[in-house]
């Protein structure tokens, strides 16, 4: 695999629609509030995210943007 050939502003477009996309998605007035009664959380809980776990998450959605990438530039 030669990272030369992959589109780095394709990979980064898609990391942050994605992000974007998961924050909308699990927003209380989309799923949230769903989310959270299917997975029998009280009210407050989860907590609210910090700025570490926001982290972790664009980190990990850039890891699967790329690995996306990879996967279809040898198609």
């Amino acid at each position: 695999m030669n990272f030369q050939t992959l589109n780095i502003w394709a990979i980064l477009v898609s990391t942050v629609v994605a992000f974007a996309l998961g924050a909308l998605w699990f927003s209380p007035p989309v799923f949230g509030k769903l989310w959270q009664r299917a997975n029998k959380f009280g009210p407050g809980e989860p907590g609210k995210a910090g700025g570490a776990g926001l982290l972790i998450a664009l980190i990990l959605t850039l890891v699967m943007s790329v690995n996306l990438a990879m996967a279809l530039d040898g198609c």
